[in-house]
Parts: C-alpha cells; sequence; structure tokens
C-alpha cells in the first residue's frame, strides 16, 4: 500500500511545557499526562504525509532527576461500530521507551503492537516517548483485525 494510504495518524496534539504541567508530573505520573487536567495545555503537530511526527522539535519532560526527557503526543479515533483494532507503533520509536493509554487507561504494547478493544464513539489516545534515542521519529498506524467489526476511523482535520 502506497505511504499516503496507509491509515497513520497525522494529526496530533503535543503537551506544551509549563511550570504547572511539569509540577503535576513530577508529583504524580505519567499517567497524569493522559488526563483532562487543566494544568495540561497541547497544542496541534502534524505529521508527514508518511505519517512521521519528528519528536525533537516537540517539548519534552523530565519528570525525575536522573530519567530520560520525554515527550507526550495524543491522537484521536472515531468508532462508529464497536471491535478490536490494531495499533503499530514506529519501530524508530519502539526503541526508546514507549507508553500508550486510551481514554486515560494504561494500555499494554507487546513489542511494537497495541490490540484494542474499542466500544462506539471518540477515544483518545496518549504516548509517551522517552527521547534519548539519535533518531526520534513516531508512526502509529491503524490496522484492521480479520473478523472484527470494528468501524475506526483516525480522526484528522486542523
Amino acid at each position: 500500500m502506497p505511504p499516503g494510504q496507509k491509515r497513520v495518524v497525522r494529526r496530533w496534539q503535543s503537551l506544551v511545557w509549563t511550570k504547572e504541567a511539569q509540577t503535576l508530573l513530577n508529583r504524580t505520573s505519567y499517567d497524569s499526562a493522559a488526563t483532562d487536567n487543566p494544568a495540561l495545555t497541547w497544542d496541534n503537530a502534524y505529521s508527514t504525509v508518511s505519517g512521521e511526527l519528528p519528536l525533537d522539535p516537540l517539548p519534552s519532560f523530565i519528570v525525575h532527576q536522573g530519567q530520560d526527557p520525554t515527550t507526550f503526543v495524543r491522537a484521536e479515533l472515531d468508532v462508529s461500530t464497536a471491535g478490536k483494532a490494531k495499533l503499530l507503533v514506529s519501530a524508530a520509536a519502539v526503541g526508546n521507551k514507549v507508553s500508550l493509554w486510551v481514554d486515560g487507561k494504561p494500555t499494554p504494547l507487546a513489542g511494537r503492537v497495541a490490540i484494542l478493544k474499542l466500544d462506539k464513539g471518540r477515544h483518545t489516545l496518549t504516548i509517551s516517548v522517552g527521547t534519548t534515542a539519535q533518531f526520534n521519529i513516531l508512526t502509529l498506524e491503524l490496522q484492521d483485525i480479520a473478523g472484527s467489526p470494528a468501524q475506526v476511523q483516525i480522526v484528522g482535520g486542523k
């Protein structure tokens, strides 16, 4: 499939570094970045047509001394028919520490794959990526699972 036809996230939001956000993450955990806490400000970020989101220009947080700088981004899925779908996280990001939350709940990644059981409606995917690797690009691809009735679209636009 040509790159322009893959179902990749092209519209993201990146967590803006503010003193309030830094304090919240320091006092709680990375899980706080996956909430709608008013201390968090999000700004739009866009990937290339092929779905590659460069992480270097995005803000990063050092939550606790000695930890890797971490960037937080989020994207949305719109589910018209409930079911299971597959997310593939780019290999470039998997070399780093990557965590995923769906609607604020930690979601396991098996290697670079997450199988999501999604109800009808909008869902927020929040991802944290440790940004110490030399090649910092994140790509998130949505794939169907054979036999699943799920109808899932990536929310795009501005």
